[in-house]
């Protein structure tokens, strides 16, 4: 009994010392407990969420066939194989040819995609060419090459009333990684 009063003594002389000061302190400490308290039970909640939607997720990949949807890996492996480059870019001339636009040289980049097996291939194009022609081309070959992108273009006519422009074109062609 004797060191239970002594205890109560002693806290009593040390929230006196502590003022104002020290018990706005004590409040906003236990007010901290509390919401870690609350917060960790929340985050449980959320990680077990996560994790449930994690596995039907995986559970779904495995059967995705359905109305058309396609996995990541069917989806990955529709890119074209790296070994296939000379052939896409072949095909961009040839395109140009048939829309009689002039491509000059050609200058391309390859750089692997981090976290995926694909190799993202920046392609650069000066062409030459009717803005029609241009337009016409750029439409064609976007819309039969799914593993190419546009990623900028610019386009300048040498006088107002010349029907021949110049035009930088920068594309990307994805490709699969040699492995």
């Amino acid at each position: 009994m004797m060191s239970t009063a002594r205890l109560r003594e002693s806290a009593r002389r040390t929230l006196r010392r502590a003022g104002w000061a020290g018990g706005l302190g004590l409040v906003l400490l236990v007010l901290a407990v509390a919401l870690t308290v609350a917060s960790n039970g929340l985050t449980t909640q959320r990680h077990v969420t996560l994790a449930t939607e994690r596995a039907r997720l995986a559970h779904s990949e495995g059967t995705a066939n359905t109305v058309g949807a396609m996995s990541v890996h069917e989806f990955l492996a529709s890119f074209p194989p790296g070994q296939a480059l000379p052939r896409t870019l072949a095909r961009i001339y040839d395109f140009a040819d048939n829309h009689g636009l002039s491509v000059k040289h050609t200058e391309y980049r390859k750089v692997d995609e981090a976290g995926t097996p694909l190799a993202r291939v920046s392609v650069q194009l000066p062409v030459q060419g009717s803005f029609a022609a241009l337009y016409t081309w750029l439409n064609e070959m976007l819309g039969a090459m799914p593993e190419l992108g546009l990623e900028s273009l610019v386009v300048r006519r040498v006088d107002a009333d010349a029907e021949l422009v110049n035009a930088e074109v920068k594309l990307v062609v994805f490709v699969r990684r040699d492995l």
